[in-house]
């Protein structure tokens, strides 16, 4: 969990009272890099849940407390748990209650970690909350009331009955971190419309099974778009890079990708995630369309590792699933271009003297300014257009 300072808990695989083995599963954590199962140090019987499902935990503060089996202590669990067995001597030698607490007249008043988190991310004093809670402890409810309170408006402006404090997830702080990033970054933006319909044509023979194969995974318009850009980037290889200013904003190094590692981005009930699917130019048709489905059934059901998230070199947006055509897509760092696939329409058009059916697709590509100028940016995309316009290269790229 490297670089990792807080997850959300996704769900409790424990309760009060339940007895655990080493190595039992104890929670799911989630992170902006991914959902990771966090197993029990000892054998013992958990004595208390210090976070509820949905809060958000600071790595290496006690997410629950565990009376150890053969030993004088309490065993305290955190998000920096390892699979080795700690001595008594190594364990936190505070009460089993929760780490942060505050003193009000005499008496000291346990808050879970995660209330204290809360308070501390609205710039709100612990001492100036009054608890509800047994022995006056402050509950979540105290705490988002006081935030409420102190961001209170005049009457006249805004009616506080009517509004509430929601916190953001870890996965909404790292977009919140990325796009303001992407700030720096000055976008040249272009978008053209690609005439898919014999590529459209040989796919649905495909997935219907009337093509020359019939394979269990099916086609869908990303496939070729993807296969397509990856062509076209062997011939503008700046725009498949990483910009590198590390060193110095003067004299900043484009690192050049060899392999085209494309991280695609798929809307899941948690949010935006970017999955990365490896060497994109390797892969025929087929074996991209099974990768694919496998990122996304992963990304789906929040079983995506870091190792799925990390190291893309370009990024596709297939927004056009949900719909739109020509859209502004955002580059994130420290790559240097995207594109975002509109949606898949039939139109008519003229061909010849008559009207026909084709199928349309708008593409719209972002490009860092700094690195890459207009042209090549359009030329890029005029290669891709070229290969996916090709139907009988296609066919055949098909039969691989």
């Amino acid at each position: 969990m490297l670089g990792i300072t807080e997850c959300q808990i996704v769900s409790w695989a424990v309760k009060a009272g339940d007895t655990v083995a080493q190595f039992d599963p104890i929670c799911e954590v989630s992170s902006d890099k991914a959902t990771v199962e966090i197993t029990s140090r000892f054998d013992g019987t958990i004595e208390q849940i210090l976070y509820e499902e949905g809060e958000v935990a600071v790595v290496g503060q006690p997410i629950l407390t565990l009376d150890v089996i053969d030993e004088e202590d309490v065993g305290i669990l955190d998000l920096q748990a390892s699979t080795a067995r700690q001595q008594t001597s190594e364990l936190p030698t505070h009460s089993p209650m929760p780490t942060s607490q505050r003193v009000k007249g005499d008496r000291e008043v346990p808050v879970l970690p995660s209330i204290r988190h809360m308070l501390q991310s609205a710039n709100i004093d612990i001492r100036e909350v009054n608890g509800s809670g047994k022995c006056g402890r402050i509950t979540k409810e105290d705490a988002e009331r006081h935030i409420l309170a102190t961001n209170e408006k005049p009457p006249s402006i805004s009616d506080s009955s009517n509004e509430r404090v929601v916190l953001s997830t870890p996965m909404e702080r790292a977009m919140h971190r990325s796009m303001t990033e992407s700030l720096q970054i000055p976008h040249f933006s272009f978008s053209h419309t690609i005439d898919f319909t014999g590529v459209n044509k040989l796919r649905r023979e495909h997935n219907s099974g009337n093509g020359s194969a019939s394979l269990a995974v099916k086609l869908s318009p990303l496939v070729f778009v993807m296969k397509a850009i990856s062509q076209s980037l062997t011939q503008f290889p700046k725009l498949n890079a990483h910009l590198d200013s590390s060193t110095t904003q003067d004299q900043p190094r484009l690192l050049l990708k060899t392999n085209h590692d494309f991280g695609i981005a798929v809307d899941t009930p948690r949010g935006l995630v970017i999955p990365v699917v490896r060497e994109v130019g390797r892969h025929s048709l087929q074996s991209l369309a099974a990768e694919i489905k496998r990122l996304v059934e992963l990304a789906q059901n929040n079983r995506l590792t870091p190792a799925d998230l990390q190291g893309a070199s370009f990024i596709v947006s297939n927004i056009g699933s949900i719909g739109g055509d020509v859209v502004a897509p955002v580059i994130m760092t420290p790559m240097i271009g995207i594109v975002a696939i509109g949606q898949l329409r039939e139109v008519p058009a003229f061909n010849g003297g008559d009207i026909v059916r084709q199928a349309h697709m708008t593409l719209s590509w972002a490009a860092d300014h700094r690195v890459v100028d207009g042209a090549t940016v359009a030329k890029a995309a005029k290669a891709t257009q070229l290969w996916l316009q090709d139907t009988e290269h296609v066919r055949h790229e098909m039969t691989l």
